[in-house]
């Protein structure tokens, strides 16, 4: 119940510096935990607390986790496992009407788009009804090719090799792709 609490509030405040506050937030909770352990189980020694709801695992120490039926171990999440995102500002000569800067706003669209959840199934689904290929030059866009959004003149939105879409934009030069989420 906690975890979906937690990735919630992160999510909605790692545009702003919050590292530390996020570090503060995981220890709180963790105080919290070992309280609610106690007093749950008050005839029972730290160690018998400590073995049932703390566990070790890839080098890390004190994980609150309860086993469930079907999932095996369930894992509280760490606030300060949350990657900060820093907002990016539009560069204020860029009009979004004119179209020498469609190209800056294609790329804009395409990172934001990759880092919310319903961006990649945007992504996801735009590339199974392309079926996997490149709208330009046909071949399949696969995690090894990466990619990159353009849009039509029709303004939809369409996935496409990274080099196709510098042919198409050589204004943009050399820029990082970003990978295709895997589901």
């Amino acid at each position: 119940m906690l975890n979906p609490k937690i990735r919630g509030w992160t999510n909605y405040h790692r545009h702003v510096v919050s590292k530390e506050t996020y570090s503060y937030v995981d220890y709180q909770i963790y105080k919290s935990i070992c309280k609610w352990c106690r007093r749950r189980h008050n005839k029972k020694g730290k160690r018998w607390i400590s073995q049932k709801y703390f566990h070790s695992r890839e080098g890390r120490n004190w994980i609150f986790s309860v086993e469930t039926e079907n999932k095996g171990w369930e894992e509280l999440i760490r606030a300060s496992d949350t990657k900060i995102i820093r907002h990016n500002k539009i560069q204020k000569e860029a009009n979004p009407y004119a179209e020498e800067w469609q190209s800056y706003f294609e790329e804009r669209e395409g990172e934001r788009m990759f880092e919310g959840m319903s961006g990649r199934k945007t992504l996801t689904g735009m590339w199974k009804k392309q079926k996997g290929k490149c709208t330009l030059c046909g071949e399949a866009v696969v995690k090894e090719t990466w990619w990159k959004t353009h849009r039509n003149k029709e303004s939809r939105t369409e996935i496409v090799h990274p080099l196709c879409h510098r042919r198409l934009h050589p204004e943009l030069g050399t820029t990082t792709p970003v990978l295709i989420p895997q589901y």
